[in-house]
C-alpha cells in the first residue's frame, strides 16, 4: 500500500508517497505493525504517523538527514493524506512497436 501525504515544514508545501521501506522505516521507528493501522475495514492513523511516513520518505529520498525528532519541530502541518490515484489501465499510449 502506498500513502501519498501533502505537508508543510519550514514554510513549503509539499507532498509524498510512501513505498515499502518507508513503511518499515515507519514500523522500525514506532515498534507498530502496519497491520495496526486498520480497525475493520477504517484507517485509524495518527499525526505522529503521518509525519513519521514523510520524514522517512524525506531519508530516503536524501532530502533530509535531521533525527525525527529535529525535523518534526520544523513541521508547519500535515494537510491530507489519502491513497495515490492509480494510473488509469483505459489511458491509450503510444507504443513502441513497429508494424
Amino acid at each position: 500500500m502506498k500513502l501519498e501525504i501533502e505537508y508543510t515544514h519550514k514554510g513549503v508545501t509539499d507532498k509524498v508517497v510512501t513505498l515499502p521501506a518507508d513503511i518499515i522505516k515507519w514500523e522500525r521507528y514506532t515498534k507498530s505493525k502496519f497491520s495496526d493501522l486498520w480497525a475493520g475495514e477504517s484507517l485509524r492513523i495518527g499525526l505522529e504517523d503521518l509525519a513519521v511516513f514523510v520524514w522517512a520518505v524525506l531519508l530516503r529520498k536524501q532530502l533530509t538527514v535531521e533525527p525525527f525528532e529535529i525535523w518534526v519541530d520544523s513541521l508547519d502541518e500535515i494537510i491530507d493524506f489519502k491513497e495515490p490515484e492509480p494510473a488509469n489501465p483505459t489511458k491509450a499510449e503510444a507504443s513502441s512497436d513497429s508494424v
